[in-house]
């Protein structure tokens, strides 16, 4: 604490962060719009020679 005083930056800035630390939320759990995106994107790719579904199924995806 003294020397980020001294310093004049945050204590954490002086010290390394331990094995594992990530500042991004993580979970295991995909949110349903991830499973309907990654479908409907698939299903684009898969039928790309039919340009109009797979341009259809592009349209519909959530992230777009």
């Amino acid at each position: 604490m003294l020397l980020a005083t001294f310093f004049k930056v945050h204590p954490g800035y002086l010290v390394d962060d331990p094995e594992g630390y990530s500042t991004e939320l993580v979970s295991s759990l995909g949110a349903p719009e991830d499973k309907l995106d990654f479908w409907l994107i698939a299903g684009a790719e898969r039928f790309h020679d039919d340009a109009e579904l797979a341009s259809a199924l592009v349209k519909l995806s959530p992230a777009r």
